[in-house]
Formats: structure tokens, sequence, C-alpha cells
């Protein structure tokens, strides 16, 4: 929060009633307070095929409370929310206890229910047969990290088993932006795995799109792939699903004690256990979530995918920006990335322009760094982080990936100044290899949920499975930006808040 902002002393919400047509409703609001992380009072979900007018309204303050509680506690010191329908006082104290909010209180029908039961309202028969349910979801968005899990875990179930569970997350508001990603999602993403014979859930959002990319806040993380999606997981009658967040979201934070010092929080077992235990007892509806790469890095998450499943590389889109069928901007941190990792790995793809990437003015600003740098490296060996390279978790990677790849491959079909771009980044970045990206952590594995043991397995394939026992040498090291990365893969991330909501709701485990 920059430090020239003062917090209003006391903000009122008055929340609308949400808006139901189909599977699209709308959550708007008012405030007489400005808004600050956000550029305005509504955002809407829309889960393509999924009839929510009969899926109950309790549902709908789930999604709500899961994504907007803790942008509304950050506009006062004081906030009253006045809802405008029933929800329940169990409810409402479950989401200020897992958004970690004390400075909320709620007004209007704040009932005392105890318990809830979702409507099963799941395609349950078609032309007279039954439609099996749908066990596991994998939360795909068509990139190395999402395939992976995919492909991994089709081994052991058949495709029809497996839901695709597709978010278009709208980054912009313009108008035809909705029309355009989803056409875009269809056709690029979720097109080539048609042969794959799985079903496919299309959720669209614009709740990032309202989000502030000019003033720090709040953000949704893990809840957009889980809470928010339990409206297209009860159609389904999905009671597992997986997301992709990879081995370093699960470091430790530098300097931290206490239950501050792990960071992704919501993406920790611990986390999502009493998530799944409130479902359970209060919702009445079992689902299990946990990251299918909380063991898997980077390279080895790309690389598995090219060593195992070479079929996709044609079919990954890492980037999201480009519109129609195109698979690259040729403009993005990601499409770069792509193709980083792809030449580490000896591939050249078809469809990519590599000389219009390589000369873009975002490398060439990167080029241009990479001379002011004149050979300095920083601690670790290689040239120091710099914003414009991208994730600072990723730096290793991007590292790892210029020591691997060779400029002068003559597959290469790029002009000589294109050529000479790459030349410069692998001299600035890629002087040495960092081992560590290409490994699999024994530890990390025995900690992950598991799914997450099962997509480990599958990638121990392609890569070694090493135990770090937290050492720091150079053939150990991974890093965030310059920093080196630590890890404490067995240790316990305290819930204090959540375990006194439980305790005084009397909810058992959900075991």
């Amino acid at each position: 929060m920059p430090p020239e902002r003062q917090l209003p002393e006391r903000a009122t919400v008055r929340v609308g009633a949400p808006r139901v047509r189909g599977g699209r409703v709308l959550f708007h609001w008012q405030q007489d307070v400005p808004r600050w992380h956000q550029s305005r009072s509504r955002w809407f979900v829309h889960y393509h095929g999924v009839p929510l007018e009969r899926m109950g309204r309790r549902v709908l303050f789930e999604v709500l409370l899961s994504l907007q509680l803790p942008l509304w506690a950050a506009s006062a010191r004081q906030v009253t929310v006045v809802l405008p329908e029933p929800v329940g006082r169990v409810s409402l104290e479950f989401w200020s206890a897992y958004h970690g909010v004390d400075n909320v209180r709620f007004e209007g029908p704040v009932d005392d229910t105890r318990r809830f039961v979702v409507p099963r309202v799941g395609p349950r028969r078609r032309l007279g047969r039954r439609v099996p349910s749908r066990p596991l979801a994998v939360t795909f968005g068509g990139g190395k990290d999402s395939t992976l899990a995919l492909r991994a875990l089709l081994r052991r179930r058949p495709p029809r088993e497996v839901l695709l569970l597709h978010a278009v997350q709208l980054f912009r508001g313009e108008p035809g932006t909705h029309g355009r990603a989803a056409l875009r999602s269809l056709l690029t993403v979720l097109g080539p795995r048609r042969l794959l014979r799985s079903p496919v859930q299309l959720v669209s959002t614009d709740f990032m799109a309202v989000l502030r990319r000019d003033r720090p806040g709040p953000r949704p993380h893990i809840n957009l792939y889980v809470p928010a999606m339990l409206p297209a997981l009860i159609h389904h009658d999905v009671h597992q699903v997986v997301f992709s967040r990879t081995a370093l979201g699960y470091r430790l934070l530098p300097g931290r004690v206490g239950a501050e010092a792990f960071s992704n929080p919501t993406g920790r077992l611990e986390r999502l256990e009493r998530l799944r235990r409130y479902l359970v007892d209060v919702v009445g509806y079992d689902v299990h979530s946990e990251s299918t790469h909380a063991a898997i890095g980077e390279y080895v998450s790309f690389a598995s995918v090219a060593r195992l499943f070479p079929d996709e590389l044609d079919r990954l889109v890492m980037c999201t920006r480009a519109v129609g069928r195109e698979r690259f901007c040729h403009a993005c941190p990601k499409c770069l990335e792509f193709a980083l990792l792809s030449l580490s790995e000896g591939h050249v793809a078809a469809d990519l322009d590599l000389d219009r990437l390589l000369r873009h003015e975002r490398v060439e600003r990167i080029v241009a760094l990479a001379g002011e740098l004149d050979g300095r490296t920083a601690r670790h060996g290689a040239g120091p982080y710099h914003r414009y390279l991208g994730t600072a978790t990723h730096f290793a990677t991007w590292c790892h990936a210029l020591h691997r790849l060779d400029p002068e491959d003559s597959r290469l079909a790029v002009t000589e100044a294109a050529r000479d771009n790459l030349r410069a980044l692998k001299r600035a970045w890629g002087q040495r290899a960092f081992p560590a990206v290409e490994r699999l952590d024994v530890r990390a594995v025995r900690a992950a949920g598991p799914l997450g043991q099962e997509v480990a397995a599958v990638a121990a394939e392609a890569f070694p499975l090493v135990d770090h026992d937290g050492r720091e040498e150079e053939d150990h090291l991974l890093l965030v930006g310059d920093t080196a990365a630590r890890f404490e893969h067995h240790a316990v991330m305290p819930t204090p808040r959540l375990d006194q909501w439980a305790e005084r709701w009397a909810v058992p485990d959900a075991r």
C-alpha cells in the first residue's frame, strides 16, 4: 500500500443481490469510500452450461466472499458490509478467518443456520443413460504445468473421469475482450485437446480485469481455482481438484517467523484442508484440492513434457496475450520463456517466429541491460536478476536454459541481429549451469499431497530424485531473483484463526 494513502476510518459496503442468468452471475455493490484497488464495483463469473438458478443462492455468496471480502476489508479501518439476503454466520466467520480479516462486520439478514446442503444439479442423465461423475478436475490453462499434470494423471484414469476446468481470465475490460478470449481458449487451448477425450468445463470471469494493476492489494491466488469454481465442481460432481503452483511457491520467506514464514499460504495443504473441512461440514460437499507441482520446478515441468510427451510441444499455450488461433504474441515474457526453454531442450517450434521475438523491443531492452553489465555477475555466478527478465522465481530456470541452448544452432532461421541478441543473453546470464532446476527434491515429493506425488512420479521418469537436505551449495542452488531459496518441506504452517473458527462451531476434521 503506498505510504501517501490514508485509509478512511469507516466505510459501508451495500451488496446488491447477485444477478443470475443461466450460468452467469454478476456481483455488484456500492460503497461510500473511493475504490482504491478496483476500477469498478462489479464483476461477473460465467460458468458455461451450469444452471446456477437451480443451485441455490448460498453457493453464490461462497464465490463472492472467497474473492471479494479482503478487498472490502482493505477499503477502510472499519468496514460494515450490508448483505442483501440471508447468509449464515458460520460462513461469514469462516471467510473472515480464512482471509485473516478482523475489521469487517456484517449487517442484514445474517442467520445462524449451521449447515446448508447444495442441491445436486449436475448432468446426471443423458438420453436415458446415467452420466458418470468426474472424480478429478485439472485446472487447465494449456501451459507446461497444467499439461504435465493432465497427461500424468491420465496415466491411471480413463479420460471421461478427468475434467478439464479451464478459466478464461480477462485482464482487460475493453468491449469485445470476453468474446475474443473465449474464442481463443476454444480454438487454441482446448481444441487440440479433443483427442484426449476428456470433458471440458469453461469458466470466464472479469475479476482480474477489475483489479487495478498500478496499486498493489489483495490478490485471489488459489481462490480463483478452488472456492470460486465451486458451482462448476458441484455441477460435475467433482471431489478432487488440482492446480499447478510450482515448487518455489512453497519456499520459506526470508527474515520471517511463525505463520508468515510460508509463501503461498492459500495454496498450502494446511489451509486447503481447513477449506475442505468447511465445505464438508457446512456446505455439505467434499472437495480435496492441492497443487500437482509442489515438488516440481519450472524447468522440470517444461522438460518433462518435452521428454515424456513430445507431441504436446506443438500444443503448449504459455502466452496469454495472443488472439485467435495464434499461440504466440511474440512480445511478452511468456513467449520468450517458451523460446528459451524449448531451445534448451533442442526443440524449434515451427509456428514461433524467433526472429520477430528476438528483435522485439522488449528483448532489445534486455540486451541493452546485458551490455551495461559488461560481464559483471552476482554471487551465484550469473548476471544479476532484473525485473525485465520476468518472474523472480523463474530466474534460475532462465539462467539454466540460456546455459544449455546453442545460439549457433543452424536450425534457427533468424537474422544475424536476432542471433546476436541471443548470444548477448547467453553471455550475460548463461555463464553457469544451475543443476538444481533439473532435479526433484525427494523431501518435497514426500511432503506433497497424493496427487502431487503421482505427478512427481511421472516427472521422475525424466529427472533424478535427490535429497537437497536444505543445503545451499552450488549444485543445490535455487533462486528467487539473486537470493537463495530456502525450504522446510515438512514444516506445518499454523492456521490459528481457522482452528478457532472450527472450535467455535464444533467443526470436525474433514476426513
